[in-house]
């Protein structure tokens, strides 16, 4: 017959339910159905196999081979082969696994098996399923005898996340405690800077001024997001920007505000990218796995028989609780810094670290680049006129060289006609730079 794979309910539930009522006397499951069996048969009956002959061997004499026992499958087939996959990845007997559950001092497990057998932990029902089982153990598949070895571990699943915990906790402190103090130090940093001061009143005065009297003048001040404006103001002549002559401005002979002003803000760039929200749900999931671990503590220590879990757990709880305190302190107080660091900046009252980080880190990024395209852009003049003053001055005494012997020289206080336009001609060209621009000047043929 071809067999119906259903998910057989345990005898001792059923009662009560629409299958045996409260007596065990009615019931779905205790009436006899009037069906055709015949009818069944024809419709889902396979002809039995026929016997094969035993083969023989080369020397006349063979034996039939016995097929290897049918294995019983309790759980559903898709289910099986993922817990199979995992379990053939791990390459752990049942028994190490089972030992290592009940005393993990003993027989430590890494954070990765750790991490693949909760999530390949039985549900409650799976393990009511093996437990059910009334046949040879020996004759379950591969993932129920494994379920089957777990199945007499009290509380389990809670046992295996306390286990977690332990085990995770400390590197997702350091993470989580490292990242607050760098958010904590750059709302310092951006509060307490001198240099940021600076440049935003430089960028705030040259702002008012190119504005003029428009709409857009006469500000007291501006939004931090446009900063990243400055790069798309262009000069006159296209081949610098507003940020450029900013970084000129702020560049003396004793130095550059913008060195100051990226050592004032050195958090930022790895702030920036730290969102309080993400830092909330990772303050939360250690909370949550250290209210496991203290949990899984206190039924350990109420177990009729000494738990080896228990010292470790109770190391662990004592550890981490003045720890994971600091960090809840930290966070509330990054809280209130960020609001009075919103205030400070006038954005509104909820900006993110990412909206107030963010647009100050690009800034002094690309002010930097600025400064250094400035001193490339004056070095290079430099070497440029370093090559062209010889040239000028060999090309200036061959010229006089070569006006010496081609020309007499007039005679004192008397001048030609050409000599005379040509004076004329320079002084003209003179008085023209004196009043601050230069006009063409007729030069003599």
């Amino acid at each position: 017959m071809r067999p119906l794979h259903w998910s057989k309910l345990p005898d001792m539930k059923v009662v009560g339910t629409i299958w045996v009522d409260e007596s065990a006397k009615s019931g779905i499951g205790m009436e006899s159905s009037d069906i055709d069996v015949e009818l069944i048969e024809s419709v889902f009956g396979v002809a039995a196999a026929a016997p094969t002959t035993p083969e023989k061997s080369k020397s006349g004499f063979g034996k039939k081979k016995e097929a290897a026992p049918e294995k019983v499958a309790l759980l559903d087939m898709k289910r099986s082969n993922n817990v199979g996959i995992a379990l053939a990845r791990l390459r752990v007997t049942d028994a190490v696994i089972k030992a290592a559950i009940l005393d993990p001092v003993s027989h430590p497990l890494s954070s990765e098996k750790v991490d693949a057998l909760i999530g390949m932990l039985p549900t409650t029902e799976e393990l009511d399923s093996v437990r059910d089982f009334s046949g040879d153990p020996s004759t379950l598949g591969r993932v129920e005898q494994f379920f089957l070895a777990l199945s007499d571990i009290p509380n389990l699943s809670p046992r295996l996340m306390a286990l977690q915990a332990s085990q995770q906790f400390g590197p997702s402190w350091e993470a989580l405690a490292h990242e607050l103090k760098t958010m904590l130090s750059a709302t310092k940093q951006v509060g307490d800077s001198k240099a940021l001061k600076l440049v935003l009143s430089r960028v705030l005065a040259v702002g008012n001024y190119l504005n003029g009297t428009s709409t857009r003048g006469g500000a007291y001040g501006f939004k931090l997001a446009d900063l990243g404006k400055l790069a798309q103001v262009k000069s006159a002549d296209g081949k610098s920007t507003l940020l450029h002559f900013l970084a000129r401005l702020l560049t003396t002979d004793s130095g550059s505000a913008v060195d100051e002003l990226k050592g004032e803000l050195a958090a930022l760039p790895e702030a920036k990218d730290m969102a309080m929200e993400d830092k909330n749900a990772d303050l939360a999931k250690l909370e949550q796995s250290f209210k496991q671990a203290k949990t899984q503590l206190e039924l350990s220590k109420k177990a009729e028989k000494p738990d080896a879990i228990t010292p470790l757990l109770t190391s662990f709880c004592d550890d981490n609780s003045a720890r994971l305190e600091q960090l809840r302190t930290d966070q509330k107080d990054l809280v209130t810094k960020l609001k009075e660091l919103a205030k400070l900046l006038c954005e509104k009252p909820n900006a993110t670290t990412n909206e107030l980080f963010a647009p100050l880190a690009d800034f002094v990024k690309a002010l930097e680049k600025a400064h250094q395209e400035n001193v490339k852009a004056e070095e290079a003049e430099k070497k440029k006129s370093k090559r062209i003053l010889p040239s000028m001055r060999r090309k200036s005494s061959t010229n006089a060289a070569g006006d010496k012997h081609s020309a007499p020289a007039p005679a004192a206080g008397k001048l030609g006609a050409d000599q005379k336009q040509a004076a004329a001609a320079g002084l003209a060209a003179a008085a023209a730079m004196r009043a601050g621009g230069l006009r063409k000047v007729p030069m003599p043929p």
